[in-house]
């Protein structure tokens, strides 16, 4: 069993170092813009109600929303503060 397993990676080993080196660059697949158009829900709590309520969007706008949120808050903590102070 162990053997053969060492055969195995030996193997893919060999193929590995003999491809060309453009192979591997190519153009994104199909999987990577499914995954980004892959429906995905999450529920979340809405104020005044016990319910829950289910949200779907797809992984690319989650992750836009995400991004946004991530902006939004660091406006927040950067922003200057202004202060006004009375003149004798």
């Amino acid at each position: 069993m162990r053997q053969s397993s060492s055969l195995a990676l030996l193997a893919s080993a060999a193929l590995l170092m003999g491809a060309p080196a453009g192979a591997y660059m190519s153009e994104p697949s199909s999987d990577a813009t499914d995954a980004k158009e892959r429906l995905v829900c999450k529920r979340a709590k809405r104020t005044g109600t016990r319910f829950e309520s289910k949200i779907c969007k797809t992984a690319a706008a989650w992750k836009a929303l995400t991004e946004q949120h991530e902006r939004d808050a660091a406006e927040m903590i950067n922003r200057p503060v202004i202060s006004i102070e009375k003149g004798n």
